[in-house]
């Protein structure tokens, strides 16, 4: 069980290699704010009222990977789990339109998660 989980927990890893994150291109402002230096100010000190989703993401990923049958891009590349990431977010602003929503990540190190179980 330990072998299989690790071998899932590979395909899901090479899915988002590191080297490759550094060759996306920045993020930009859509060509109608370019021109605008506003920023957004955002206070998060009160969110009562608000409708606020947090995200594990990585636990989503890896769920979404082995949910949904073998996808693949042109390239030939699994997409099953952007695809099903993808889907569940628009699900969640399509149904739930929240006011918030923060997708947090794991490190690709050791975290707490390894502390409560250690075959994590």
């Amino acid at each position: 069980m330990k072998k299989n989980r690790e071998k899932s927990q590979q395909k899901t890893l090479a899915l988002f290699p590191e080297d490759e994150i550094d060759q996306l291109p920045p993020i930009s402002r859509p060509p109608e704010l370019a021109e605008k230096n506003d920023e957004v100010e955002l206070d998060f000190s009160d969110l009562s009222g608000k409708t606020v989703f947090v995200l594990d993401s990585h636990s989503l990923i890896y769920q979404v990977f082995h949910a949904i049958g073998e996808m693949t891009g042109p390239d030939g590349r699994a997409v099953n789990a952007l695809f099903g990431f993808t889907r569940d977010l628009l699900d969640i602003f399509s149904k739930w339109k929240p006011d918030f929503l923060f997708a947090a990540f794991d490190f690709s190190d050791t975290t707490f998660r390894n502390e409560i179980y250690p075959d994590y």
